[in-house]
C-alpha cells in the first residue's frame, strides 16, 4: 500500500457488533485516488460480511448490505447482496458563516433524532444518514430545501459501488 494514503475513519459506526471487523473501501475508482475509507464490518460467514456503518465517500453502499471482503488485503471486494437501506449525505461547506451553520446544523441533528433515523458524522460539517426501507427523510429533507446552498446533499447510491 502507497505510504501516501490517507484514511477516512467511523469513530462511532451505526451498528457496533460485539465482535466487529475493520476492512478497507478503496475510493480511488470513485476519482479520490491515496484515500481508503476504513468500515466496520460483521462476518457473517466465509468471505461475507455485514456492512455496519454508513459510507461518507464510497458510493453504491449502505448499512446491511453484505459484501465480499478480500481476506488478504482486507479490501471490500463486491457486493453480494444489497439490504434495501439508502444513505442521504450532507455537507456544511466551511464557506457558511458559524452562526448560521451551528443554527441549521442544531435543526438536522433534532430532525434525524425525531425522525428515529441513524447517522454517523465525519467531522462537525458532514453526516451519512440511514433511510431504511420503511424510512423517510421527509422532516430532514425540509430543513435541506429551506437552507438551500448552506446545506449540500446527495445519495450515496447515485453511483454503483467499485473496486479496482
Amino acid at each position: 500500500m502507497n505510504a501516501n494514503v490517507q484514511f477516512i475513519t467511523h469513530d462511532t459506526p451505526a451498528v457496533r457488533p460485539d465482535r466487529a471487523q475493520i476492512a478497507q473501501v478503496d475510493l480511488a475508482p470513485f476519482g479520490l485516488p491515496n484515500l481508503m475509507e476504513q468500515v466496520w464490518l460483521k462476518s457473517i460467514g466465509g468471505e461475507e460480511y455485514e456492512m455496519c456503518c454508513l459510507p461518507f465517500r464510497v458510493y453504491g453502499l449502505a448499512l446491511g448490505d453484505v459484501v465480499r471482503l478480500d481476506l488478504t488485503s482486507r479490501i471490500v471486494s463486491r457486493i453480494k447482496r444489497r439490504s434495501g437501506n439508502r444513505v442521504f449525505r450532507l455537507f456544511f461547506p466551511v464557506s457558511i458563516a458559524d452562526r448560521e451553520f451551528r443554527s441549521v446544523k442544531r435543526t438536522i441533528v433534532s430532525r434525524i433524532e425525531n425522525s428515529g433515523l441513524l447517522a454517523e458524522w465525519s467531522g462537525p460539517r458532514h453526516v451519512a444518514i440511514d433511510v431504511p426501507v420503511s424510512g423517510s427523510i421527509d422532516s430532514v429533507w425540509e430543513v435541506v430545501r429551506e437552507n438551500e446552498g448552506v446545506i449540500l446533499w446527495e445519495w450515496a447510491d447515485v453511483e454503483e459501488f467499485r473496486a479496482e
